[in-house]
């Protein structure tokens, strides 16, 4: 018998002496194994802020102040923000660091504009015909001019006027 093999016998037959055990050294570390924590997760934050500065932004190139740069998930899935993810392991982490490109916190508000109201996407604006979009929308901003009025809250240069 190899010793794997052994091995995985001998944790099968004691689970219960091994599960005890396990709690008494977890017990017995607590604070060790909390101060590790802590410090694996200040190492992964000071990882992202090396990286920020070193990268800029992807579109201006602004690189001045890290707590201005935001991570932008490009490429696949995003499993998490990048910022709760100090707790988990570095394969993890930098998996879900190569789905993002670096941008200051301008760019990335109008890219993030930009993809939710894009006019082709837009939830409102799908279900019209392209010619009909302008005629949509001036009709949609006079309802909002008729429900202005109506409530009386209208400014002083339409009552001047």
């Amino acid at each position: 018998m190899t010793k794997s093999e052994y091995d995985k016998v001998y944790y099968r037959q004691h689970k219960q002496k091994r599960a005890e055990q396990s709690k008494i050294q977890y017990e017995n570390n607590k604070e060790l194994r909390a101060a590790q924590a802590k410090a694996a997760r200040q190492v992964k934050k000071a990882f992202c802020q090396r990286f920020k500065l070193a990268a800029a932004c992807f579109d201006c190139g602004y690189n001045s102040q890290v707590e201005a740069l935001e991570f932008d998930h490009i490429n696949g899935a995003k499993h998490k923000g990048i910022g709760s993810m100090h707790g988990q392991g570095w394969p993890q982490f930098l998996k879900e660091v190569g789905k993002c490109v670096v941008r200051c916190a301008n760019c990335h508000a109008i890219k993030t504009h930009k993809e939710h109201y894009n006019e082709n996407t837009h939830p409102k604006l799908q279900h019209i015909r392209r010619p009909d979009r302008q005629a949509y929308r001036l009709r949609e901003q006079a309802r909002l001019l008729r429900e202005h009025e109506a409530s009386g809250t209208s400014d002083s240069r339409s009552k001047s006027a």
